[in-house]
């Protein structure tokens, strides 16, 4: 195994599983004889492990080559793969629903979801629209937006704040939190931002600090 300085070929055909476990959650209930045909939405957490571990490499790898890391070419490089689809996709949907029947339940939840759509923050509400699925993108994003700028000002210290939170979140995931947080008017089962499972995220961080250490890459070879 190697360190993340390089292109390691394997991911790619991790996406592709991943991808196709995402693909047959949705389009597939699963077998009851076959118990993991029906956890293909693990695939996004598979994903999310992999952004993890390839934006943590990237930022290591800056540092080592520089010395520095620029939070202002890292976002442009953010922007200029993500912002010019997606926001092109919600203007041609925009556009679409200008044109159909005021009266529409569908077009008035459309524009009464969009700000949160708009600003990668749908993970923050209970969306009803086709665009709910957008709730993995903008856990992505609010990871973009916080991690880096965490890492360049405390360096790998940084990690002891990461540690907490992951625990924080295995709380919230697995239900020891839930009557506490119905109490403060948060139900698990409709807000996304509580089952946006920010572990594999956090896993994929560990990861690649791990892999850039000579004594853990060792480790995780054998």
């Amino acid at each position: 195994m190697s360190s993340l300085h390089g292109k390691i070929q394997g991911l790619d055909g991790v996406r592709a599983l991943s991808v196709i476990a995402v693909v047959w959650h949705h389009t597939h209930p699963g077998y009851e004889w076959l118990p993991i045909s029906q956890h293909g939405f693990l695939g996004v957490d598979l994903f999310f492990v992999l952004s993890g571990l390839l934006i943590t490499s990237l930022l290591l790898r800056e540092q080592q080559q520089t010395g520095t890391i620029s939070l202002r070419n890292f976002y442009i490089r953010r922007s200029l793969r993500i912002f010019p689809l997606y926001y092109a996709v919600l203007a041609a949907l925009g556009a679409a629903f200008l044109l159909a029947d005021p009266a529409s339940t569908l077009r008035q939840t459309f524009f009464a979801e969009l700000p949160f759509h708009a600003t990668y923050t749908s993970n923050w509400i209970e969306s009803h629209t086709f665009l709910a699925i957008t709730w993995s993108l903008s856990t992505e994003e609010q990871f973009y937006l916080i991690w880096p700028p965490l890492f360049v000002l405390l360096g790998r210290a940084a990690l002891w704040i990461l540690l907490p939170f992951l625990a924080l979140n295995q709380l919230i995931n697995f239900g020891p939190m839930d009557g506490w947080l119905a109490s403060q008017g948060l139900a698990y089962a409709s807000l996304p931002i509580l089952q946006s499972t920010f572990t594999p995220i956090l896993l994929g961080v560990l990861l690649a600090f791990a892999m850039d250490s000579p004594r853990w890459r060792a480790a995780l070879a054998r």
